[in-house]
């Protein structure tokens, strides 16, 4: 597993967990690797800033989450499955810099791609723009850790099918904590009279490490 702190003046992460599995020599499953790779990257900028001729106080963030799947067997058959997410977050803030409704509007772009032999070729992108309430709780599994596939069409259907279902829920599980850890690392003030102004302290008043990470990532290797 691999942690990244988000750049200075932001909050957040990039996480990513790797698996690989091998076939034993005894079973039939010889000659078989899988490799999987997940990343999750939600992060957050720390100090509002005004946007639009009525010079809103917004907090920008941005959201990234994929999975690759790729099996390898002696004989031809193979198969690259990847689906991602690249998301771009807004809140508007009050003047005391306090999230609104603690709502955060997205803009998505969900790519899903089948490559190889074992399953139909597919290439697509999605473009979904919503909003999550930054404490939203509840998110399948799928989306935290990495499950063992079967590489089968049906299963790649309905995975393809949740993730678009799911991508309100996916934003504010990862993105939600980030958020309301922003506004705790902040005693910002916007004044509506000059674009420019702004006050962003670096007060801490949360965590040894001031980051919430949502989820359970962990790099591992095993046999199938």
């Amino acid at each position: 597993m691999r942690i990244q702190d988000a750049p200075a003046g932001w909050v957040g992460y990039t996480k990513t967990d790797t698996m690989t599995l091998i076939g034993r020599e005894d079973r039939p499953t010889k000659g078989i690797r899988e490799d999987y790779e997940m990343v999750i990257a939600p992060k957050v900028k720390q100090c509002p800033h005004l946007e639009g001729p009525e010079l809103k106080g917004m907090v920008d963030g941005t959201f990234a989450w994929s999975l690759m799947m790729f099996r390898a067997t002696p004989g031809p058959q193979s198969v690259l499955y990847r689906r991602k997410i690249q998301a771009t977050l807004k809140g508007e803030v009050s003047d005391d810099a306090q999230l609104i409704n603690r709502v955060v509007k997205y803009d998505a772009t969900i790519t899903i791609q089948h490559i190889g032999t074992e399953l139909p070729y597919y290439s697509n992108s999605v473009r979904i723009q919503g909003e999550f309430m930054i404490d939203q709780q509840g998110i399948p599994d799928e989306f935290k850790i990495i499950e063992v596939s079967d590489f089968s069409g049906g299963e790649a259907t309905a995975k393809d099918a949740s993730l678009i279902a799911s991508i309100a829920l996916i934003a504010a599980w990862f993105s939600g904590p980030e958020y309301a850890q922003a506004q705790h690392l902040r005693g910002d003030h916007l004044h509506a009279g000059n674009e420019d102004q702004k006050v962003c302290s670096r007060r801490i008043d949360s965590g040894e490490d001031g980051i919430a990470h949502q989820g359970r990532i962990e790099s591992r290797s095993g046999e199938i």
